[in-house]
């Protein structure tokens, strides 16, 4: 992982398995590679930040957000793929309630994102939220998000499970927590995660 191979497969394999692996990390590859660039537009004097809320709602936002916020970090590279990976798991797996059998089919069949935009229209989930706050302390950065949703099971997923190498997604907060931050925690129900980035 921290040299960079997030996805393998093991033999045997099919076509189709092999296919949706590819398709996964080439897309992965060109959403991070659109991230990192994007940072480059919110360096300002954004270090002069303390504290700040923000609340988003779609995946939109989210990898917005994600870019804006890395600029806050002494180390906007490192920890832009993490902030991005945590928000939009709050509005796909939280707000939305998107199962991870579920974000496998549609990913196979290429309509997540087509799904998310469906599922966000509808009357239930319309006013459903991600609530994100910032704070800079003298020897740290927490950044807290928090979902609408009912949470989930998370401690399976904090390290990188061999048994879902395979998979086209599932790596997120693995990734978050080997390469972004420092500690990752998950508060309540597993609607709340609480980053810290040593300074």
């Amino acid at each position: 992982i921290r040299a960079g191979v997030y996805y393998y497969l093991t033999k045997p394999y099919d076509v189709e398995e092999m296919q949706s692996v590819v398709w996964a990390a080439i897309g992965d590859y060109a959403d991070y590679s659109s991230l990192r660039r994007e940072i480059q537009q919110h360096k300002k004097k954004i270090h002069l930040v303390r504290e700040s809320s923000f609340e988003i709602r779609t995946l939109g936002d989210a990898r917005y957000l994600a870019t804006f916020l890395a600029n806050y970090y002494p180390d906007s590279q490192r920890v832009v793929l993490g902030i991005s990976e945590l928000l939009i798991n709050a509005v796909e797996h939280g707000n939305l309630g998107i199962t991870y059998a579920e974000k496998s089919r549609l990913n196979k069949e290429g309509r997540w994102e087509e799904k998310i935009e469906a599922l966000q229209g509808l009357p239930e989930n319309e006013s459903k939220k991600v609530a994100v706050h910032f704070k800079r302390s003298d020897g740290d950065i927490t950044l807290t998000i928090v979902d609408d949703g009912d949470g989930f099971d998370w401690q399976q997923y904090m390290k990188i499970d061999p048994g879902r190498a395979t998979h086209s997604h599932g790596r997120g907060i693995a990734l978050s927590n080997m390469l972004s931050f420092d500690s990752i925690e998950y508060r309540g129900t597993g609607n709340e995660v609480v980053c810290t980035f040593n300074t």
